[in-house]
């Protein structure tokens, strides 16, 4: 289980660097695509309103630093959850 953290941490500190690099906006569909994660779990974050968004029409935009917070905080849950068991 700590490898596969490891894994996510590295998989995010990548997608980051990305992200920072070019200081955009960006769709569900290419968030999902940098972080290597599913669409409907950007989709989850954006119903719950934990993800900062912006809407032209129907797309969807979010900027890089408002979706990485959200996934710090997920991180920093699950790492002190994994800690505890």
């Amino acid at each position: 289980q700590t490898s596969s953290m490891t894994s996510i941490c590295v998989r995010f500190f990548v997608a980051r660097s990305v992200l920072i690099m070019n200081k955009k906006w960006y769709t569900v569909n290419e968030i999902a695509e940098i972080y290597n994660i599913s669409k409907s779990l950007v989709r989850k974050l954006i119903r719950e309103q934990k993800v900062k968004i912006h809407r032209i029409g129907r797309k969807i935009l979010i900027k890089p630093h408002d979706f990485e917070a959200v996934i710090v905080t997920v991180e920093t849950v699950d790492n002190y959850l994994s800690e505890l068991y």
